[in-house]
């Protein structure tokens, strides 16, 4: 829980049970793979699952995150990190992992009406190209805020503007595509 949450708030526990349904689903791959080691050699397997190691391997980013803080700061992050800090912080919906994620409110607007939104670098082009000419910005793909993942990790805050602006006019079952 401590990198869930809102910077200066307290932490948020996870919307799903992932120690639980972590765990069932780690269990489920090791009798899958135990059932195919049997098929092919005819010996049984013993299998078991520990629930913290369901939950380590689901929080892999962050654990990533810490790693590379020793290193350098955390440029897909909307607030400050530095080399050296303690912790990954809270950064509210901040993907992380390297990559520039957040939750987008769409059409109606009401309290179930998100979407989560990761742009890859390979997918900046076509969301560019989709969402610009709608916001009245046709070149939004080759705009220097934007053109290159270091620009749109500097520029986060008015790409996620952008990109809100455009899914307040659409619901998150309406295609985004062209």
């Amino acid at each position: 829980m401590s990198t869930t949450g809102v910077p200066e708030g307290p932490p948020f526990v996870t919307g799903a049970q992932i120690g639980d349904s972590g765990t069932g689903l780690h269990l489920a791959i090791g009798l899958l793979a135990a059932l195919h080691q049997r098929d092919r050699t005819g010996k049984g397997q013993y299998v078991e699952v520990a629930m913290m190691d369901g939950v380590m391997n689901l929080c892999r980013v962050k654990f990533r995150d810490h790693q590379r803080l020793t290193r350098q700061s955390l440029s897909e992050y909307s607030v400050p990190t530095k080399q050296g800090m303690d912790a990954v912080p809270r950064a509210g919906n901040d993907s992380g992992g390297g990559q520039l994620g957040n939750a987008i409110h769409c059409k109606p607007h009401g309290p179930n009406d998100w979407l989560y939104v990761v742009v890859q670098e390979a997918v900046w082009e076509g969301l560019a190209n989709r969402i610009g000419p709608d916001l009245g910005t046709p070149g939004l793909a080759a705009d220097p805020r934007f053109a290159k993942i270091a620009d749109r990790r500097k520029n986060q805050n008015d790409m996620w503007a952008l990109i809100t602006k455009f899914a307040a006019q659409h619901t998150s079952a309406s295609s985004w595509r062209s």
